[in-house]
């Protein structure tokens, strides 16, 4: 998680999209949300994160990491300005799956003990078979 964590917005996983692509990707579904009165969307987290951080105005800084919950409708009301957010939970206990931003120490840290752990693997590898290359 320490490569993502240092861009969680940009950050691709292999065969995968990031939010930056899952946004664009929603922008014409977005685009059609607005014409509409009211609309029920049942979606993933990340799906809904970047919907709510649409119309809430929000960063593609703050988008990855905002709260949403399990089990809850997320209701978003038009008001002037801008859009309200309100949560109406159904009270099903659930693993909180949020998880907050990093600071760039932790991040730091992580990614230093990770390139000791790969160079110490290498290190061990290239030992035990001289003429083989490993690479992790």
């Amino acid at each position: 998680f320490a490569l993502r964590d240092l861009d969680k917005y940009n950050y691709r996983y292999p065969q995968g999209e990031s939010y930056q692509d899952l946004c664009c990707r929603l922008e014409p579904i977005i685009m059609e949300l607005e014409k509409q009165d009211q609309v029920l969307l049942i979606c993933h987290q990340a799906v809904l994160r970047c919907i709510v951080g649409y119309y809430l105005n929000l960063s593609t800084d703050e988008i990855p990491y905002i709260k949403i919950p399990l089990h809850t409708v997320i209701k978003i009301t038009p008001v002037a300005y801008g859009c309200e957010k309100e949560e109406i939970s159904f009270g099903i206990e659930s693993s909180v799956t949020h998880r907050d931003k990093q600071t760039s120490e932790s991040i730091e840290k992580r990614l230093l003990a990770l390139e000791l752990d790969n160079n110490t693997s290498v290190n061990k590898c290239n030992s035990n078979h001289s003429n083989s290359i490993s690479i992790f």
